[in-house]
């Protein structure tokens, strides 16, 4: 209770900050963080477009090589050079061979029973393409390859990261130029530790220009203002859950 009507007069008292004092919609711009992060954007819509691009050429060559193989491969008998006891390429295999006069080199990962079966030195079949042996796998039928849509999801995947990044510009760039501007009251603050370190929020109150009271939580410093400070947030007049302590990362006033 105290709280609230504390907040009541806060909102009566209150001055806003010079920059927020023009009339809605106010002039807005990028800062510094809000160019840096219309350029990552940028640089994964250009990602995207260049995985879309190379996956699917990977994917096609790929593909063309197992049919080139499972049409027109010769065998030969090769021998293993290399296996791994552990890690991640406890079942890959590299091995050699001779085709055309020349000793070529191949590896492959295999199944774990396979793998069992092998060691260094011992002998294993090899599928190659005549005319271009570096174009082999082992004896049998020829592995799959790169599925093809790999790309198109690829793509969309880095896209999605350019998008969140234009959305998050967005967001703030409405906000700051339609939204409320209210005084705030810091309630408290929360510290989380996961496995990319510490992560330190605080949750405050603000009223709202019905009277009614709403709550806010935003990201901090390790230096968070203290439990009672007053601080500015802008909301959303008509989704007052949409609110940011204000000065905004991304944009600022214009003037």
């Amino acid at each position: 209770m105290e709280s609230a009507t504390r907040l009541t007069e806060l909102h009566r008292t209150f001055v806003l900050p010079s920059p927020l004092k023009e009339s809605r919609p106010r002039e807005v711009r990028l800062t510094g963080g809000g160019r840096a992060l219309f350029v990552v954007a940028l640089l994964l819509f250009t990602s995207a477009i260049g995985a879309l691009i190379g996956l699917s050429q990977e994917a096609r060559r790929q593909a063309e090589n197992r049919r080139a193989l499972a049409e027109h491969g010769a065998m030969a008998v090769g021998e293993v050079t290399r296996l791994w006891a552990s890690g991640d390429n406890k079942q890959k295999v590299v091995y050699r061979f001779v085709a055309e006069g020349q000793t070529h080199q191949g590896d492959i990962k295999v199944s774990a029973a396979r793998r069992r079966e092998l060691t260094v030195g011992s002998p294993i079949a090899v599928r190659f393409l005549p005319g271009t042996p570096d174009v082999n796998d082992l004896g049998g039928t020829p592995r799959s390859g790169m599925p093809a849509a790999l790309a198109p999801i690829a793509a969309v995947i880095i896209g999605a990261g350019g998008a969140l990044c234009l959305w998050g510009i967005g967001f703030q760039r409405r906000l700051l130029e339609e939204g409320r501007v209210a005084p705030a009251i810091v309630t408290g603050h929360a510290t989380q530790t996961t496995q990319h370190g510490k992560h330190r929020s605080m949750t405050y109150d603000f009223p709202l220009l019905s009277g009614a009271i709403a709550s806010g939580k935003s990201a901090t410093s390790s230096k968070p203002p203290a439990i009672g400070s007053v601080i500015t947030v802008i909301y959303d007049p008509e989704r007052p859950q949409r609110n940011k302590v204000y000065p905004l990362s991304l944009v600022e006033p214009a003037r």
